[in-house]
């Protein structure tokens, strides 16, 4: 069985890890797996983004289209087609 290690350190790039200590591995491939380390504050989910943004829609009063007034716009986008 092949032993598994966890360590801390900086993403640094696209494709660059820094790490706090050095892995008693020399070569060859890994499984690397990213999860950020406590006291970040990381990028909030789709959901709670899209709730956000609904929040703040209907703070500022914005009231969204009627079903009706969405199959009108359809209806007068296909009919642009032609």
């Amino acid at each position: 069985m092949n032993a598994a290690y966890a360590l801390a350190g900086t993403i640094q790039g696209p494709q660059t890890v820094l790490l706090d200590q050095p892995l008693p591995v020399s070569s060859g491939r890994v499984l690397v797996m990213v999860q950020p380390a406590g006291g970040e504050n990381p990028r909030p989910g789709y959901l709670e983004t899209v709730r956000q943004i609904t929040t703040t829609l209907e703070a500022e009063g914005h009231v969204p289209l009627s079903a009706a007034e969405i199959d009108a716009w359809v209806e007068g986008e296909r009919n642009a087609w032609e």
